[in-house]
């Protein structure tokens, strides 16, 4: 395409701050644990988190210099959330956002169904995916914790 974008990891950060409160304003939180127990699910909400958390991992990794053709690079990292997690905590991730082993799980459980496209299309069949209200409190986690450090982040990437 002939349009020259500017990429920024501030910008990637607002998307990922979007598509969380859509995947909110779609299931928001019940008030009971019945009301948890008696929610339905639905893969749209969970591509909703899948992609603020693709986009809060690519932000974080944006803000550490990545070229955005590196992060849509399919054989490197593309949509799967497990590879931009690993490369994210190679990177300190953890001074920015501390996630336990369980949510770290929770994102390489989400990985192989989000990847796949699996949420975006239907797909009959059995789905392996985390609990959705934890997976909902790792995105807003990832999303608050990622805020200061992409607005500082200085770099402007071009696709």
């Amino acid at each position: 395409m002939g349009v020259n974008l500017r990429i920024t990891a501030h910008g990637f950060w607002r998307h990922a701050a979007d598509f969380l409160h859509a995947a909110d304003a779609l299931r928001p939180v019940p008030n009971s644990a019945v009301g948890k127990f008696r929610s339905r699910p639905s893969l749209v909400a969970y591509y909703l988190l899948g992609h603020s958390i693709e986009l809060s991992l690519k932000a974080f990794l944006l803000a550490k210099g990545y070229e955005i053709r590196v992060l849509r690079d399919p054989k490197q990292f593309g949509h799967s959330v497990a590879n931009l997690l690993a490369e994210a905590r190679r990177r300190k991730l953890g001074k920015e956002v501390k996630l336990s082993k369980r949510e770290c799980a929770a994102i390489v459980l989400l990985s192989e169904t989000y990847k796949g496209k699996r949420l975006e299309y239907v797909e009959y069949g059995v789905y392996r995916l985390p609990e959705y209200f934890f997976l909902q409190a790792v995105a807003e986690k990832l999303v608050l914790g990622l805020r200061k450090c992409s607005m500082n982040a200085t770099g402007r990437q071009k696709p």
